[in-house]
C-alpha cells in the first residue's frame, strides 16, 4: 500500500489538487476519489481500510481487488500527462521529465511505423536535451535522425550526426565513470566509515586521474558526479576545508547556471557542507547551515526529516536545550504520520528522553533553559528493547544512544547500582569490536563509573586516559552520540560527587544521631543508676 500512497502523493504535490480524482464542489466522491484521499490522509494504511471504506467490507474480495488495480492504471496515465511546473520544480526537473515523457511517445510512433511524427517529436527533444545536456536522451534522439539519414541517402547530414553522437558518447562515459567511482567510495565507507589507507588512497588517486582526463568537461551529470565524489574522497582523507570549499564551488555553479539549480540540489551541497562543518568541530556554522538547510526542503518530506534531526542533535551537542525541544515538537507532529521510517520514530523518542533527563536534573535550567512548557519532560521515558527495535537491529551499533539515556535515568534515580556493566561489554563485543570510535571510548569510561568498589578518585585516574583518547577520535553527528561524550562525562561525575558526599552527609548524620542516642540513653542509664543509689 505504500507504493501506492506515494504515487498519489506525487500525483498531488505536482498538480496541487486539480486531477481525475479530487472532487468537485457539491459532487458525491467516486470510489477512485475516495480511495485516493484515504490514502493521503492516512486513513487507509492497508488493503483492509481500503475495503472496508470502499464496500463496507475488510474482506479482499475480487471487486476490492479490480478497484485497486484500477486506481493504479489511473494513476499511472495521470502521472504520464501532468505538467511539470517550471518555477516550483526547477527547469532542469521540466526539461527531464518532459523528454523522457517524448522519447515514450517517440519509441510508441516508431514500433507502428509513424516515423514523420516521430522525427518531428525527436527534433523537438534532441533541442531540449541539448540545451539541458540530457546526454543519454541526445543519444537515443541522435540514432533516430541517424537512422532517417539513412533511409534518405544523405550522407553529409548522417556524418554531421555521427560526429555529435561521438561526442555526446565520450561525455557520457565521463559521466558514468565519474558516478562509478563515486558509488564505489560510496559503497566501502558505507561497510565502514573509516576505511583504510589502501582504499582512501585508490579513491584520493583515482580522484586526481578523472580530473585530468576530462579536465574539459562542462556536463552538468558530470559535474554532479565530479562534486560528490571530492567531497567524500577530501572528507575520508581528513581534508574537510577542501570538502566544504568543493561545496562553495558548486553553490558558484549554480549560481552561474540557474537552470541546473532547485531547492532540493541546492539542499544537498547544503547537507554535505553542514557534516563537514561538524568534522572540523565548527559546530555554530554547521548550526546556521543548518538554518539555510531547513528553508530549503519542503516540510514533512523525508530530507526534511533528515535535516530536523541533523539539527535536533547539533542542538543537543552544543547544549541549547530549548532550540532542541522546540524542533523535537515540531519534528513530532510528521513522525506521527502513518508511514514514517521508524528510524525516525525511535530518534523522537531519544530525543524526548535525554531532554526529560535535562530538565529533571536541573542541567537545562542551570544553563537557562526552562523546559517546563513541554510535556515530555514530566514523565521518566521508557527505555527497553521494546522501545527501540530498530535501534537494536542497527550494525553500527546506534542502541549505544539509549544504553546511554539508560546510564542517565538510573544516574538521576540514584540507582546506578541496578545497572549492570554487561549491557556495555555486550554492546562492544557485537557492535565496536576493533573500531576505535568514540562511542566504544565512552562505553568505557561508563564502565568505571559504575565499577561499585572505585572510588571517585579511582574513576577519574581510570578514565583520565580514556578522555584523551576520546578527543584525539573524529567528531561526527554519530547516531550513539546524542550529548556530545565530553560535557556528558563532566556532568556525570559532578553527579557521582555530589551523589556520595550526599551519601557521605547522610552517613555522618546517621551516626551523630546515633551517638546521640547512645549518649543520651547512656546519660539516661546513668540517672537510673544514681537514683538507685539513692
Amino acid at each position: 500500500m505504500n507504493e501506492l500512497r506515494q504515487t498519489a502523493e506525487l500525483l498531488q504535490r505536482l498538480t496541487t489538487g486539480k486531477h481525475r480524482f479530487s472532487t468537485k464542489k457539491g459532487e458525491k466522491p467516486t470510489g477512485d476519489a475516495l480511495f485516493f484521499s484515504g490514502l493521503l490522509d492516512g486513513s487507509i494504511r492497508t488493503d483492509r481500510d481500503a475495503a472496508r471504506l470502499l464496500f463496507g467490507s475488510e474482506e479482499n474480495t475480487v471487486a476490492y481487488r479490480s478497484a485497486k488495480s484500477r486506481l493504479y492504471k489511473r494513476l499511472e496515465k495521470e502521472l504520464l500527462t501532468v505538467k511539470i511546473d517550471r518555477k516550483k520544480d526547477g527547469e532542469y526537473q521540466w526539461a527531464l521529465v518532459e523528454c523522457m515523457r517524448m522519447s515514450l511517445i517517440i519509441k510508441m510512433l516508431s514500433s507502428y511505423g509513424k516515423s514523420i511524427a516521430a522525427l518531428a517529436y525527436c527534433n523537438y527533444t534532441l533541442t531540449i536535451a541539448t540545451e539541458y545536456q540530457l546526454t543519454n536522451i541526445q543519444y537515443e534522439m541522435l540514432r533516430l535522425l541517424q537512422l532517417d539519414a539513412e533511409a534518405r541517402g544523405n550522407r553529409k547530414d548522417f556524418e554531421s550526426l555521427t560526429t555529435r553522437r561521438k561526442e555526446v558518447a565520450r561525455r557520457a562515459a565521463a559521466e558514468v565513470e565519474i558516478e562509478e567511482e563515486y558509488l564505489r567510495i560510496m559503497t566501502i565507507t558505507a561497510r565502514n566509515s573509516a576505511p583504510d589507507n589502501t582504499d582512501i588512497n585508490r579513491a584520493f588517486q583515482a580522484l586526481r586521474s578523472l580530473e585530468e582526463r576530462f579536465a574539459k568537461e562542462e556536463s552538468y551529470s558530470y559535474r554532479a558526479a565530479l562534486f560528490r565524489l571530492k567531497v567524500q574522497v577530501y572528507s575520508i582523507t581528513g581534508d574537510h576545508a577542501a570538502s566544504v570549499e568543493s561545496c562553495n564551488e558548486f553553490d558558484r555553479f549554480y549560481d552561474k547556471y540557474p537552470k541546473f539549480s532547485t531547492a532540493l540540489r541546492r539542499g544537498e551541497v547544503s547537507h554535505r557542507r553542514v557534516a563537514e562543518y561538524i568534522l572540523m568541530r565548527k559546530r555554530d556554522e554547521a548550526k546556521a547551515e543548518s538554518k539555510v538547510l531547513k528553508a530549503l526542503l519542503p516540510e514533512g518530506t523525508p530530507n526534511w526529516c533528515y535535516c530536523m534531526i541533523n539539527y535536533i542533535e547539533l542542538c543537543l551537542q552544543m547544549l541549547e536545550f530549548a532550540e532542541a525541544a522546540e524542533a523535537v515538537t515540531q519534528l513530532e507532529k510528521y513522525v506521527k504520520k502513518r508511514d514514517t521510517l521508524l528510524m525516525f520514530k525511535e530518534q523522537v523518542k531519544l530525543y524526548k528522553g535525554y531532554l526529560w533527563y535535562a530538565h529533571q536534573s536541573g542541567w537545562a535550567f542551570k544553563l537557562g533553559a526552562d523546559l517546563g512548557q513541554y510535556p515530555f519532560v514530566r514523565r521518566a521515558p521508557s527505555v527497553t528493547k521494546a522501545d527501540f527495535t530498530f535501534s537494536q537491529k542497527d550494525k553500527q551499533g546506534a542502541n549505544f544512544a539509549f544504553i546511554v539515556l539508560l546510564f542517565l535515568k538510573h544516574l538521576h534515580a540514584d540507582t546506578l547500582h541496578k545497572m549492570s556493566e554487561n549491557s556495555l561489554k555486550k554492546y562492544e563485543q557485537r557492535y565496536r569490536k576493533d573500531k576505535p570510535t568514540r562511542a566504544f571510548t565512552f562505553s568505557k569510561i561508563l564502565q568505571a563509573v559504575l565499577s561499585k568498589q572505585a572510588s571517585v578518585e579511582q574513576i577519574i585516574a581510570v578514565c583520565t586516559p580514556l578522555l584523551s583518547k576520546l578527543s584525539e577520535l573524529p567528531r561526527t553527528l554519530d547516531s550513539a552520540e546524542i550529548l556530545q561524550f565530553e560535557p556528558l562525562w563532566e556532568h556525570i561525575i559532578q553527579r557521582k560527587i555530589l551523589h556520595i558526599e550526599h551519601q557521605q552527609a547522610l552517613e555522618e548524620a546517621e551516626a551523630a544521631r546515633l551517638a546521640a542516642q547512645e549518649a543520651e540513653q547512656a546519660e539516661g542509664e546513668l540517672k537510673v543508676e544514681v537514683g538507685e543509689q539513692k
